[in-house]
């Protein structure tokens, strides 16, 4: 008797669990609205994209290495190639032109040389401009590149600059970076003129009591367009001694 019982009674509780789910299963479904905003679609976060542009523009620098001299600096090769001319010299291209020229210059071997110009190396040594002599010697060689004479005239860089600037690379070499007047000379009319050419750097890449100075200038006797000065400005930040 009690079996029955228990039995009618677990039937009842079934047939009202499949009744209710029954009504669940047929309540009506609620219409969703479309939001009122537009979807907004999620950018990764700035840091992320910096990164990313970071390593594509670090992939494409390249390293180059002066063994004999222990220095090296890198340069984007989107924007350059480099040809080695002689042994102290390297030239910067662009579509094929010509844009900078790097001299690697050896303070010792210019001591003789300063005593025969006239650029007038200890005065310019002498100014506060200058960290010191080796760099008013390196400066002074520099501006002998720009020099020319010829039967009816000639050409030459002005010193002390019109502009300097003190800085270091990013490893901690120092190296100053100058504007300065270019003066061309015409004799049979006694005239002149007179354009700012530069920027011209000086780097400090001295290992011991080695003394070597790099000297960079852009091509030309007029000022570098902006592009060819940010290349450089980049170029000379990256120098650094190879220990």
């Amino acid at each position: 008797m009690k079996l029955a019982w228990y039995s009618a009674l677990a039937i009842c509780g079934l047939v009202l669990v499949i009744s209710g789910c029954s009504k669940q299963q047929e309540s009506p479904k609620v219409e969703r609205k479309p939001h009122p905003y537009p979807e907004v679609t999620m950018s990764p976060p700035a840091d992320q994209v910096a990164l990313a542009e970071s390593l594509v523009y670090a992939h494409r620098m390249i390293t180059y290495q002066s063994l004999e001299n222990r220095y090296r600096f890198r340069y984007d090769t989107r924007k350059v190639s480099l040809v080695e001319v002689g042994q102290r010299s390297l030239k910067f291209l662009h579509d094929s032109k010509p844009i900078a020229t790097l001299y690697t210059i050896s303070i010792a071997q210019l001591y003789n040389w300063a005593q025969e110009t006239s650029w007038g190396v200890r005065d310019l040594a002498r100014t506060s401009l200058l960290p010191d002599t080796a760099f008013a010697l390196a400066l002074s060689h520099m501006a002998n590149k720009y020099a020319a004479d010829g039967d009816d005239g000639s050409a030459y860089l002005a010193l002390p600059p019109t502009r300097l600037t003190r800085d270091t690379t990013f490893s901690g070499q120092r190296f100053i970076k100058i504007l300065a007047d270019y003066i061309s000379e015409t004799f049979s009319n006694s005239s002149s003129s007179r354009t700012s050419v530069g920027p011209i750097y000086c780097v400090d890449v001295s290992v011991d009591e080695r003394r070597i100075i790099l000297g960079i200038r852009p091509d030309g006797e007029k000022s570098a367009p902006k592009e060819v000065e940010a290349f450089l400005d980049t170029l000379v930040k990256s120098v650094e001694i190879v220990r």
